[in-house]
């Protein structure tokens, strides 16, 4: 069943395109893929024991009412969480307070073809330390099936207090705009296809289809012969969230700007806008939203 929710993948920066002579084509900056599906798959909240994670270096541990309190005795505490088994895009959520311990904190997970931890498969978070509750979300990427967890919590001795820990999958949108670029009035986008079976689409109301981890561009010509107009590109996947790539066109040459036209050359500017003397086109950046 389509999804009546309607994702702006990006609102890609406004395309500034030389519309009156031929234009050099200029690439978007690809956007990551949208989440359309988020599922918590474990939870550790501690309510009468530490929930199986083990002190392994520079820690000891107590669980009890609810809170796994880690008493950090030197520089590099650690500990190591239960056996687990989770495939897919996985998010960490911890809900911490420190006092004394201070530094970075740092999550490791352990996969299914590693024999140990290592810096490699890690990521880093920062501390608050005022001995009051915090929410940490760390964005974990395991390249296969994860089975254990391994939390750093400080890097100096202290006390540090854990309400929770919680592993959330993430199921991204399976298709993704890689690139937009414009040859004159050519609006082109390349698409990536992520899903094992071929994805029908219309893209502005033209029907396509992409193959199973296929990559394919499609192009468009914008209608039109204003020199400044917005142009939505609306790629629709069948039984999927929409996507909508917001630019606008404008030709180079403004009276008012007292500047000629530019040929073979493109800029970019935020979505909205329109050039004026002294404009920074070039590093002008776009935005990410959503309807």
């Amino acid at each position: 069943m389509r999804l009546a929710r309607r994702v702006v993948l990006a609102s890609i920066c406004g395309l500034i395109a030389t519309l009156s002579g031929p234009a050099a084509g200029q690439e978007i900056i690809p956007y990551p893929r949208e989440i359309i599906r988020t599922e918590r798959v474990t939870e550790w909240t501690f309510q009468a024991n530490a929930a199986g994670w083990m002190p392994a270096h520079d820690c000891a541990l107590t669980g009890a009412r609810g809170v796994l309190g880690i008493q950090s005795t030197g520089d590099d505490p650690y500990l190591f969480g239960p056996p687990i088994r989770i495939e897919g895009l996985v998010t960490a959520r911890l809900r911490m307070k420190c006092a004394g311990g201070g530094g970075d904190g740092q999550v490791f997970w352990l996969t299914e073809k590693m024999t140990a931890f290592d810096e490699a498969h890690s990521q880093r978070f920062a501390l608050t330390d005022d001995n009051q509750w915090h929410d940490y979300t760390v964005a974990l990427a395991p390249g296969g099936v994860m089975r254990q967890l391994r939390l750093d919590p400080a890097e100096r001795p202290g006390v540090i207090e854990v309400e929770s820990i919680e592993l959330l999958r993430e199921t991204p949108h399976p298709l993704e705009i890689q690139s937009v670029r414009t040859e004159g009035a050519t609006v082109s986008a390349r698409l990536k296809n992520y899903s094992p079976r071929a994805l029908s689409f219309t893209m502005d109301e033209q029907p396509f289809v992409l193959g199973p981890n296929a990559t394919g561009e499609f192009s468009e010509i914008v209608p039109g012969e204003k020199p400044f107009r917005p142009h939505d590109i609306v790629i629709d996947p069948r039984g999927c969230l929409r996507f909508i790539a917001s630019l606008q066109l404008l030709t180079p040459f403004w009276p008012a700007i007292g500047q000629p036209s530019v040929q073979g050359t493109s800029y970019c500017a935020p979505t909205g806008t329109a050039p004026g003397r002294g404009s920074n086109w070039a590093a002008a950046s776009s935005a990410f939203c959503r309807h």
